[in-house]
C-alpha cells in the first residue's frame, strides 16, 4: 500500500516538473527563450502558434513598464535584485482590464493553461 502511494506522489511529482517545464519561463517575464516558447507552442499547436514569440517581446516590456495598477506596486530595487515572477491568474485579469486580449491573444491563452 505504501509503495503505492510513493509511485503515485512520484508520478504526481514528475507530471508537475513537466507542467513547469513548459511554463516555466512565461511567469519569470525576464527573458524569451525562444527553444522553450517553441516547444509550448508545438505541444499545444491547436490552441498557439507561432506569433507567441513575437506578442512576448512586446508584452514582457508593457508589462515591466507599468506605473499603475496591479504590477505597480514593486520597487525599481526589488525588481532588480529578484527576477519578475508574477501569478498567471494576476497577468490575466489585468489583460482584461486593459482590454488588450485580442493583441496578446496566444499569451492569453498559454496562460490559462498554466
Amino acid at each position: 500500500m505504501i509503495e503505492k502511494l510513493v509511485a503515485e506522489l512520484e508520478k504526481q511529482s514528475n507530471a508537475y516538473d513537466h507542467i513547469a517545464e513548459l511554463y516555466g519561463f512565461l511567469l519569470q517575464l525576464k527573458v524569451i527563450d525562444e527553444i522553450e516558447v517553441k516547444k509550448l507552442v508545438e505541444t499545444y499547436s491547436t490552441d498557439l502558434d507561432d506569433n507567441l514569440l513575437f506578442e512576448l517581446e512586446q508584452f514582457i516590456p508593457l508589462i515591466r513598464n507599468q506605473t499603475t495598477g496591479a504590477f505597480s506596486s514593486r520597487s525599481q530595487d526589488e525588481e532588480k535584485e529578484k527576477d519578475l515572477s508574477l501569478n498567471p491568474l494576476m497577468i490575466l485579469n489585468w489583460i482584461d482590464k486593459m482590454d488588450i486580449v485580442d493583441l496578446f491573444s496566444n499569451v492569453y491563452i498559454a496562460l490559462q493553461y498554466q
